[in-house]
Order: structure tokens, then sequence, then C-alpha cells
């Protein structure tokens, strides 16, 4: 009984402090860790604690001390991360310099490392994950309503009883990126995910490739420079390269380099 008043009379003083705060970053930073203690700051190589005001959009719940984000030095300016680490041990995500975008990361249980290459941009992904290894490569571009899903509930044999869906869990975040395995989901440099992506454990996209509108991505992929989409995804077009600019603009530039050149 003392307990639960306890519980609610800490909801009440929180909600309370919550009315009067200028701003939602900072109300959100009150109820889910104000001195981010499990966020740590790479600057030129060495790592540090955050000051105060430093990267206001980042959040991340206070939680076992095992659990640990990193994020390197600069950010863009609009750079948003949101962790929540559910009743998590030991799992480490980084965010390597140049990232952009809003990106939420639920992660439950343990073991689950997450690596975000340089100049990564997302328009709003979010990753759930129960024990996964995340590997996002150089210049990833992740659209609006995309998932990175890890498997939440257990799928047993009939016959057995055994767990058929059990991840391989790294003992480490330095073990889990040199980690070949075969349940990492993965994204080479210059991946282009299309909106309503769905990656799911085991999903490996090489570089410079395309991921279509919608597809679901169950799979390792193994060639480059092609165009991946559908449910179940597959390949459907080879030999393609994508750039940022909309295709008149890079048309425009095409057509002016072929002017140049035939001069």
């Amino acid at each position: 009984m003392s307990k639960n008043f306890g519980t609610k009379l800490k909801k009440f003083l929180t909600n309370v402090i919550c009315w009067f705060m200028p701003t939602k970053q900072l109300r959100r930073r009150f109820r889910y860790g104000f001195f981010r203690r499990n966020l740590v700051i790479i600057e030129n190589g060495k790592e540090r604690r955050p000051r105060l005001f430093e990267l206001p959009n980042v959040i991340v719940n206070d939680t076992d001390k095992s659990c640990v984000v990193k994020v390197e030095l600069p950010q863009q300016k609009h750079f948003a991360l949101d962790v929540l680490f559910s009743n998590t041990k030991d799992s480490v995500i980084v965010f390597h310099k140049g990232c952009l975008g809003e990106w939420h990361i639920d992660c439950h249980e343990r073991s689950n490392y997450v690596d975000i290459g340089q100049d990564s941009v997302t328009t709003g992904v979010t990753m759930i994950l129960v024990g996964n290894i995340v590997k996002l490569g150089k210049g990833s571009f992740i659209s609006a309503g995309c998932r990175i899903w890890g498997d939440g509930h257990s799928v047993l044999s009939l016959e057995t009883g055994e767990v058929l869906n059990k991840p391989v869990l790294a003992s480490s975040y330095e073990e889990a990126m040199k980690s070949d395995n075969p349940g990492t989901i993965s994204l080479g440099d210059n991946v282009w995910v299309g909106e309503r992506v769905t990656l799911t454990k085991g999903a490996q996209v090489p570089a410079n490739c395309v991921v279509g509108i919608a597809a679901v991505v169950t799979k390792k992929f193994t060639e480059e420079n092609c165009v991946i989409a559908g449910v179940p995804a597959a390949v459907r077009k080879r030999g393609i390269f994508w750039d940022k600019p909309t295709p008149i603009a890079m048309d425009a530039i095409v057509q002016a380099k072929k002017k140049k050149s035939n001069k």
C-alpha cells in the first residue's frame, strides 16, 4: 500500500514540475533521465560525459550502467535520438559523426549492439531490439515509417519444444562488430531505404542498393548496386547506382556533362 502511494506521489510531483518546464524536450529529459548518465560523448577520439545542455535532442532513460549510448561529435543540427532501455543490460549503441533525423530505439533484455555509420540520415525510423546486432553503413538513408525489428516472441518446435528463433548473442560491442552472425541486421554503405520498409532479424543489404517502398526484408542479399523490393523482398533490378538529387536535377546534370564532353 505504501509503495503504491509512493509511486503515485512521485508521478504527481513529476507532472507538477514538468508543467512549469518551457519545452517538450526538457519535460521528456526530466521524465526519462535528466542527467543522461548512460550517454557518452566522443570528441576527437576521446570519451567524456555530456554537458548539461549539450545535444538537447538526445534522450536516454536512466537504466543499468552496462547500457551505454555513445555519440560522436560533430552531429548535424537536426539530430534527435530517443533511446529506451527496458529492463536491459549489456547493450551499446554508437552513433558516428554527421548523422541526421529522428532515431527511436527500444532495447529489451540484453546484448543489443547497434552501430550507426557516419553521415547516416533518417526521416523517422524505429528499432525494436531483443538481443540483436544492427550495423548501418556510412551514408545510409532511411525514409519515414521504417522499422528494424527483432524477435519479440518465441517460435517453438511443436515436436521438441525447442526455441527455433533464439539469437546468437555477442558478449561485447567489439565482438558484435566483428561478428558475421547470420542474424545480424545490416545495411552497407550508401543504401537508400524507402518508406515503410521492415527489416527483420537476418536482413542484410549490401552497398549502393535501393530498398523499395513497403518492402519486407528477411534475409541476406549479397549483390551490390541492386533494387530490392517486394514482400518478401527480392532483387528486382541490377546495375544501378543512386544519388541524392531528384531525377529532374540529376538529369540536368547528366545532360550538361554530355554537352560539355561533345564540345
